[in-house]
């Protein structure tokens, strides 16, 4: 990444509302980063809260502008900087299953490990730009008693790690990914497909009526809405429409 910016932020939407903030008034240069210490106001999906311990994880937004990306295409963002993280991680803990919780999460096993926060800017049909909030567990050691499924990279390997040394590796990451969407969309949706947490097992879902079913998660379709099997028949679902249980 070419530029960051540090200053003392208490969310990732924090970074993410100040990322906006500077695309309202200029054109920062592609890759520049937003870098926050610590979290104590962060909100995910479905206003799901993410907290963090003061410099022991990473917490940042980075701005992009994909203009060569179709608005029906934005989804797109989601797996590139998805797969980015998994595979960082995927290194850092080989010892772990590393999947891609849609739509956007990163779970190690079965807790949560890392989360993305994206906001889209449209103009036209086309995108024109892009904030992408991170969130990773890094070295924290004790979560809040109602969060049962989050983790840490610590928790994970049982040693410490140096937060400025994963961040450099998420950067290059991120650099690799974002030149492959570029060059190949249907690479990256293929790979992202490759990683999804739950393909092909029965698991159970919340309609947003309330409504608890089981079915079997088959993939994402050409706009990134969930597939799923189950009695009801083959149903997509957008982001705001189902919950895991």
């Amino acid at each position: 990444m070419v530029g960051k910016v540090q200053q003392r932020f208490n969310s990732i939407s924090s970074t993410n509302n100040y990322a906006i903030e500077l695309l309202s008034k200029t054109r920062p240069i592609e890759g520049t980063a937003i870098i926050a210490g610590y979290q104590t106001e962060g909100k995910g999906q479905f206003d799901s809260i993410w907290e963090s311990d003061s410099n022991e994880n990473i917490l940042m937004s980075i701005i992009v502008y994909p203009e060569m990306l179709e608005a029906n295409n934005q989804y797109l963002i989601t797996c590139f900087v998805s797969l980015a993280l998994r595979n960082v991680i995927d290194k850092i803990l080989p010892k772990s299953e590393v999947k891609i919780k849609w739509p956007n999460d990163i779970f190690c096993g079965a807790s949560k490990v890392a989360g993305i926060l994206i906001h889209n800017t449209l103009k036209g049909k086309k995108l024109k730009s892009s904030v992408i909030g991170i969130g990773i567990n890094v070295n924290q050691k004790i979560f809040p008693s109602n969060i049962m499924t989050a983790t840490s990279l610590l928790l994970e390997q049982g040693q410490g790690f140096d937060v400025e040394e994963v961040r450099e590796l998420i950067f290059e990451e991120l650099d690799k990914k974002y030149r492959d969407l570029k060059e190949n969309k249907e690479k990256v949706r293929q790979e992202y497909l490759k990683y999804l947490y739950g393909v092909g097992l029965t698991k159970n879902f919340r309609r947003l009526d309330g409504l608890n079913f089981q079915g079997r998660i088959t993939g994402i379709d050409e706009c990134g809405y969930l597939i799923i099997d189950s009695a009801y028949g083959i149903e997509k679902f957008d982001v705001k429409q189902i919950i895991y249980l």
